[in-house]
């Protein structure tokens, strides 16, 4: 309930408000696993490449915002060399080009901020 209610009042990533389309379909994401009562066995390779020391595998996961509830994504990235040991900056669903890596994120995932 604490996630559901949360997530309903808006989502961040690494302290920045995520825009309204983006923060929608993290929502639906995270209720359809959270809502599963299985067991789900998932394989994801991320295997070292040559000429690039480091490999990292980055999950997402949604949090409430005092880390009482969380639920794990199934979405997942796999980054390498100087990349490897940084999270992605923005949410799955925002990453985009050509890279595997979510090293390139739409321009539109944050919201805008006011200042007064």
């Amino acid at each position: 309930m604490a996630l559901s209610y949360e997530m309903s009042t808006g989502i961040e990533f690494l302290g920045d408000k995520i825009s309204k389309s983006y923060s929608e379909t993290i929502t639906t994401d995270t209720e359809r696993t959270y809502a599963y009562n299985i067991e789900v066995d998932y394989s994801v390779q991320c295997t070292e490449q040559a000429g690039q020391a480091g490999v990292g595998l980055w999950q997402w996961v949604t949090s409430t915002h005092d880390g009482q509830a969380s639920v794990l994504s199934l979405h997942t990235v796999c980054r390498y060399g100087a990349l490897y040991d940084k999270s992605p900056e923005c949410p799955w669903n925002a990453c985009e080009g050509d890279s595997a890596d979510c090293s390139q994120c739409a321009s539109d995932w944050k919201t805008q901020q006011v200042s007064i």
